[in-house]
């Protein structure tokens, strides 16, 4: 008789030999079902985003950007034109006071030749003379020195020239 302990062992590992390629096939099958799943999740992600993109790409086309760059270039020549202009329109005016401050502060007898003006710096550099005498030159001086729209101001080069003509350069810093 065989022994029935022998065919009981045979059996046990023969059962747990069918259970082991089970859980296997388990594991593997939820991986690929998984897999699968998170393709086909990509594919209409992937889709959407697409249905995105051409939405966004029609709308773009739509607005009228050109258009928009176009107006925003005309506004900043635009408003370099009236900085421009502005800038014009100050130092015309700043320069109409300082010739007529120029012209409060000369003696009738002095003249001047040439000159720069800044109205930037509020100043003037000239050149001319005075006659028919060297004591107008000391009172066009004086005159600098007692006139209130004169912050500083420096005479030089001075000399004689024809017919008692003092010539001089002034350098005249207003205030």
């Amino acid at each position: 008789m065989p022994d029935i302990s022998l065919l009981q062992r045979e059996y046990d590992v023969a059962r747990e030999e069918s259970k082991t390629p089970g859980a296997a096939f388990t594991a593997s099958l939820v991986v690929l079902l998984v897999s699968v799943g998170a393709y086909i999740g990509l594919v209409a992600y992937e889709s959407l985003l697409e249905k995105r993109i051409e939405t966004a790409t029609q709308l773009t086309g739509q607005l009228k950007v050109g258009d928009a760059y176009k107006n925003a270039t005309q506004l900043t020549a635009t408003s370099r034109k009236v900085k421009t202009l502005k800038t014009l329109r100050e130092s015309h005016t700043n320069l109409s006071q300082l010739l007529s401050s120029v012209e409060r502060a000369t003696h009738p007898s002095a003249f001047f030749n040439s000159g720069d003006l800044d109205a930037q710096k509020q100043s003037a550099e000239l050149k001319g003379g005075t006659l028919p005498t060297a004591a107008m030159l000391v009172r066009q001086m004086d005159i600098y020195r007692a006139s209130k729209d004169i912050a500083d101001f420096m005479v030089d080069n001075i000399g004689y020239g024809e017919k008692h003509l003092m010539r001089f350069d002034a350098t005249i810093h207003f205030k």
